[in-house]
């Protein structure tokens, strides 16, 4: 029993526990794989960063919408909260949709003239370059939309003025030309002109890829990013993802100073419709007058009349009440005729705001048409004329515009009640003056349709000087709080992601492989694994040895294989103490 014991502290099983070193020590034995593959995929994951990956830029900039405080005359309780009842901004949401509208980014394109894009071409990957980058550009003359997605190279030749074009046919063969830089470039699909100083040369080969601008505009305003910082601000956040980050901040600076443009434009139509209608009348009244004073002068001419005698000017201070009445009668006459003229005209047009009378009703009337067609314009932009907000204004302007017809009419009808009754108290007075010549009446017949002229003329005089300094004072609805930037790290790439997933591959992959090898072993390579199938003893271990001769235990021989002979032999010896019958099976 005792030497049982002693036999199962020698050569029995030993503990199952895992050895973490025993582990670690299995995966070290192959750390030329580990090394290998972390080098491949940290190798593989800078060529895919360099070649595969063009590094994108956030472009931001925020804009202040300045509130609009200004009140037409029918402004009130019934308008506010917005157009539609609802609990957002009217103005903020609307100028969210304008900032993101294709038009504006036409607009955009067109004035910077980014119909070309142009690229460095390089050994494995071409490299796109901002055109303020490069010592030429390509001048657009004309473009037809078979070059849209063209290409076309410029390679420098030794002269300096000179440069190559290189066309592709559509079968990919190339067609070479030189050219003068300045020399007008006439092909069927575009005339344009390469442009640089006499001293530019190109070092590289430049590819020049040719766009369409309204499809480059309609995915730039579908990519612009338009939100409100904060519900409590009139602040917009505009953001724009680029690969050519000075191109991005070129176009978010174009494209505030087009909107803040357009807003101004827009708010300038009801003075420059007021102008145009002034300087309309202006150089009409100014030939009348001038026809008028020559009258006067050929009259006084060919009557030989110097002076007014005393019995005149005493009836003429006696009629200058009446004829000061009239005068003011026949002006607001003259102006409900105009308007009257301008309002039953087919289109719909802003109504001059500089006109209005003293009447509050009218006067209301005309501001709120002027709104309606203004809001109406503004929608046209986003939305179809055959919406049914559309038709909804139409149908208002309509009524507007009846109504105001029905107001004119009526205050022309009173005033020409109230000019006839005018004429009727001068008729009485003339009948008074019925022994001053004739001439004198003729003279003083001219000199008041002078002075009416006149007088009409210096009014509109006036209000042209008032239109012009409310145009000249117009300012934008918005200003940049921020100035477009942009972003010091890429957006779609991030060095140290990549390079952590080469190096997380470079391990695994090996550390699986080893693995998978493990689990498919079906050879005994460690003394456990023996251990954990069999429950006999072991006596020892041999090592494998490369060397082809003979194995044999001898005498004064000490090399690792003898050795572990022996201590086999030793333990044999010891199991089999006091035991009879010794058997042994020898097996592979």
């Amino acid at each position: 029993m005792k030497m049982d014991k002693l036999q199962n502290g020698l050569f029995g099983n030993q503990s199952r526990e895992v050895n973490i070193r025993h582990l670690i020590n299995k995966y070290l034995r192959y750390w030329y794989w580990f090394v290998i593959c972390c080098f491949i995929f940290l190798l593989a994951a800078f060529l895919y960063i360099r070649y595969n990956i063009t590094s994108e830029y956030l472009i931001s900039t925020t804009l202040l919408i300045k509130e609009d405080n200004s009140v037409g005359p029918l402004k009130g309780e019934g308008f506010s909260g917005g157009m539609f009842g609802y609990g957002m901004d009217k103005t903020v949401g609307s100028e969210m949709i304008i900032l993101r509208s294709r038009s504006l980014m036409e607009r955009v394109f067109e004035e910077l003239a980014l119909n070309t894009s142009y690229y460095i071409e390089g050994r494995v990957k071409d490299i796109e370059v901002y055109k303020e980058d490069i010592s030429f550009s390509v001048l657009i003359n004309k473009l037809d939309p078979s070059a849209y997605g063209k290409i076309i190279k410029l390679t420098g030749r030794e002269e300096a003025n000179f440069f190559e074009l290189t066309e592709y046919d559509e079968e990919g063969k190339p067609m070479v030309n030189n050219y003068k830089f300045g020399q007008e470039i006439n092909r069927p699909y575009a005339t344009f002109t390469v442009i640089g100083s006499s001293e530019s040369e190109i070092n590289t080969d430049i590819i020049v890829y040719f766009h369409d601008l309204k499809e480059l505009a309609k995915v730039y305003s579908q990519m612009l990013q338009v939100e409100l910082v904060s519900k409590d601000a009139n602040v917009l956040y505009l953001g724009i993802t680029e690969a050519v980050p000075e191109r991005g901040i070129v176009i978010l600076e174009k494209l505030v100073e087009v909107y803040q443009k357009e807003a101004i434009e827009n708010k300038n139509q009801v003075q420059l419709s007021t102008i145009d209608f002034l300087d309309e009348r202006i150089q009409f009244l100014s030939t009348e007058l001038s026809k008028v004073e020559k009258n006067v002068e050929t009259y006084k001419r060919e009557n030989d009349l110097t002076d007014v005698s005393s019995n005149a000017e005493l009836y003429v201070q006696s009629a200058s009440q009446y004829n000061k009445e009239l005068e003011s009668l026949e002006i607001q006459s003259s102006i409900i005729n105009s308007l009257e003229d301008y309002v039953n005209k087919n289109e719909l047009r802003l109504i001059p705001a500089t006109l209005y009378l003293e009447e509050p009703m009218l006067n209301g009337l005309m501001a709120k048409f002027n709104e309606l067609l203004l809001e109406k314009q503004r929608m046209l932009r986003t939305i179809q004329p055959g919406s049914s907000l559309i038709s909804n204004l139409d149908e208002q302007l309509t009524n507007l515009r009846e109504n105001i017809r029905d107001n004119l009419l009526t205050i022309k009808n009173n005033m020409e009640i109230t000019l006839n009754n005018l004429r009727a108290s001068t008729s009485q007075f003339q009948s008074k003056v019925q022994n001053v010549p004739s001439i004198e009446r003729e003279l003083l017949e001219i000199n008041r349709q002078q002075s009416v002229k006149q007088a009409i003329y210096l009014f509109l005089l006036q209000n042209r000087e008032k239109a012009g300094l409310d145009l000249a004072s117009s300012q934008a609805n918005s200003r940049i709080i921020d100035e477009p930037a942009k972003e010091d790290v890429p957006i779609n790439t991030s060095e140290s992601t990549f390079y952590l997933g080469a190096l997380s591959l470079g391990l695994f992959v090996p550390f699986g492989f080893i693995y998978l090898l493990d689990v498919l072993n079906n050879k005994v390579i460690e003394r456990k694994d023996v251990e954990g199938k069999l429950k006999v003893p072991i006596l020892g271990e041999i090592c494998h040895s490369k060397d082809k001769a003979l194995l044999q235990v001898s005498d004064g021989d000490h090399s690792i294989v003898v050795e572990t002979f022996r201590l086999v032999r030793a333990n044999l010896h010891f199991a089999n103490v006091g035991k009879e019958n010794k058997v042994f099976l020898v097996t592979s």
